[in-house]
């Protein structure tokens, strides 16, 4: 059996380039990015976790 990996659904809340209102809860985000920056603090964490 292959294993399924859960997808990490962000919301870019820095930007206007999307709206800002999920259209259903498909959409809602499991993280929400405030800066440009933070997708770089996040992956570091994550990487932290796997090597523990």
């Amino acid at each position: 059996m292959r294993a399924v990996r859960p997808s990490l659904r962000p919301f870019e809340k820095w930007t206007a380039r999307y709206p800002h209102t999920p259209a259903g809860p498909e959409e809602q985000p499991d993280y929400t990015i405030n800066e440009p920056l933070e997708p770089l603090v996040l992956a570091e964490r994550l990487n932290a976790r796997l090597l523990e």
